[in-house]
């Protein structure tokens, strides 16, 4: 299957392509992404992906456009800037609630690559029927937090000392959500402030 790619402009006028990644093509660079970010950053992942090839990879080959998805920002020369996955039980109650996650580095989240990440993964949201949005996220990550508020998520449930970071200490979890209709109003009215513009290709990221 032919996957859609979406070039996107960013605020200061660079482009960056928005994909699909597969194994075979993108899990060294993926991991290599992972790898060089600051400790800051990773200690907010649930995992220290640059450090796990195995997890890499079955999170990959996981992606199926039914209960799993993923794209990555990629640049001219070929490195990756950002990452971003959507997942949902794939039966039961809960089926249309999806969660959804973002890490993109420090110096491209005040040109709009978040927002843009985020806005093409509402979009796949919207095909596949998933109707509300679910994020776990550490206290400390205030630059998120303050995100997924602009998009209109509210804190729900604080779980005290419930996550272990790279840094060995334990930090309070928040988790977030919001209906993906009111997501996907304001990240239009926010891209919009921005300056960001899309071109997209025909074919899907399913």
């Amino acid at each position: 299957m032919e996957h859609k790619v979406v070039t996107c402009r960013l605020s200061d006028g660079r482009e960056v392509l928005i994909r699909r990644p597969v194994v075979e093509k993108d899990l060294d660079r993926l991991l290599a992404f992972y790898a060089q970010l600051p400790l800051a950053v990773k200690n907010h992942l649930r995992y220290d992906v640059g450090k796990n090839r195995e997890v890499g990879t079955k999170r990959l080959e996981q992606i199926d456009g039914q209960s799993h998805w993923r794209l990555v920002a990629e640049l001219e020369d070929g490195s990756f800037v950002a990452d971003g996955t959507m997942d949902r039980a794939m039966f039961g109650w809960t089926r249309y609630i999806a969660d959804i996650r973002l890490v993109v580095e420090p110096k491209y989240e005040d040109l709009g690559l978040r927002e843009a990440l985020c806005e093409e993964l509402v979009r796949i949201a919207q095909k596949a029927g998933v109707e509300r949005l679910e994020t776990e996220v550490l206290a400390e990550h205030e630059s998120f937090i303050g995100f997924l508020e602009q998009q209109g998520f509210t804190r729900e449930v604080v779980r005290k000392a419930y996550a272990k970071g790279v840094d060995g200490k334990l930090h309070d979890v928040i988790i977030m959500s919001n209906k993906l209709e009111d997501v996907w109003k304001h990240l239009e009215d926010h891209i919009h402030e921005m300056d960001i513009s899309f071109s997209r290709w025909s074919g899907g990221y399913e």
